[in-house]
């Protein structure tokens, strides 16, 4: 979730100068929305990789299976080149 976060908007979730910081707002804040840094996002490839962000294991996508379902349902609204 983190490296697509990071290659989608260029920048990591959670920034701080101290890596404790950087660890407590992994564990207890949500991320920033992916379009709140690239409007150019797809909001429903923002579901999914804000579901590869969530706090609780079980809201998370259970197999890479259901990830790859979810990409290819979203590719339409890529900009492929």
């Amino acid at each position: 979730g983190v490296v697509a976060f990071e290659m989608l908007t260029g920048s990591l979730p959670f920034v701080h100068s101290s890596f404790t910081k950087v660890l407590m707002m992994h564990t207890t804040q949500p991320p920033p929305t992916l379009r709140s840094i690239n409007p150019h996002i797809p909001v429903e490839l923002e579901v999914i990789v804000l579901q590869l962000l969530s706090k609780d294991p079980n809201h998370r996508q259970q197999s890479v299976q259901e990830l790859v379902a979810q990409l290819q349902s979203v590719k339409q609204y890529l900009p492929l080149h």
